[in-house]
């Protein structure tokens, strides 16, 4: 369970990027986290402790505890973004 005390750290991250007026998968660093993506309602980063090379983590600006709490039009925006980051993960 969320403890609301204890800061989200991907809503920090989000408040902090701004997203972009272009959307773009340029990668630039941004503060303390290698944003990837940014849009008005998504962001993408680079993984802190990565799997994988290329790991990243597409994250909704707005937060959600678990992604079942997400509806379906926000989830539609991750999933049109997921193959976009994937391909310039995959070229990069």
């Amino acid at each position: 369970m969320y403890n609301v005390d204890t800061p989200c750290h991907f809503c920090v991250i989000s408040s902090t990027n701004y997203p972009s007026q272009t959307p773009s998968i340029a990668a630039s660093p941004m503060n303390s986290a290698y944003v990837v993506l940014s849009t008005p309602t998504v962001f993408a980063v680079l993984d802190i402790a990565p799997l994988a090379r290329g790991h990243v983590l597409l994250i909704p600006r707005a937060h959600y505890e678990k992604l079942s709490d997400m509806d379906p039009d926000q989830s539609a925006v991750l999933g049109f973004w997921l193959p976009i980051v994937s391909r310039g993960v995959m070229a990069g």
